[in-house]
């Protein structure tokens, strides 16, 4: 018991490495609430974008939805389809304040450092058949989402994840 109780310092070792650990613990915790933070704000634009497109195919080509449609049709000489597949690129560079570099959207830190990737956006409208009020206009976006991943005394590796936000006008009677 004597000897026990001499060892004077021996949990300078073991307080060293606690410190450590939590301090990793807390770059990783850091790492995955940024993810988390960029997914979800993502996300949210992309469901802005798809309904943004609903509502200008909708509202454009057919005004008035009293006769029980719920398609975007325009009368030239015939009732004919009038849905255009928009570019998301703009809408969703303005809204999280993208920058262009090559074919992806990149966001950037203010040091400039890159905090995610955005690459293979497509947005795709879906009409609906005429006459058919219980299906209506779906736009289905979709997009990958790439993050550079640091982890403490790991190499950075980035992390894809496939994205994807519809939207839908439906007639509610």
């Amino acid at each position: 018991m004597k000897a026990l109780k001499k060892n004077d310092g021996s949990a300078m070792p073991l307080f060293i490495v606690g410190i450590f650990f939590i301090l990793a613990l807390v770059a990783v915790i850091y790492q995955n609430s940024t993810m988390i933070a960029a997914g979800r704000s993502v996300k949210a634009a992309m469901q802005k974008v798809a309904l943004n497109a609903i509502t200008q195919n909708s509202e454009e080509t057919y005004p008035s939805k009293r006769e029980g449609y719920t398609g975007a049709y325009e009368k030239q000489f015939d009732w004919n389809p009038a849905v255009e597949n928009i570019d998301p690129t703009d809408q969703i560079t303005e809204m999280l304040h993208l920058t262009q570099e090559g074919t992806a959207l990149v966001k950037r830190s203010a040091a400039g450092a890159e905090l995610y990737r955005l690459d293979t956006i497509q947005l795709t409208v879906e009409n609906t058949e005429f006459l058919n009020s219980s299906k209506g206009i779906k736009a289905t976006m979709s997009l990958n989402l790439v993050i550079p991943v640091k982890y403490p005394l790991l190499e950075e590796r980035p992390l894809t994840i496939p994205i994807k936000a519809t939207a839908e006008n439906k007639m509610k009677f």
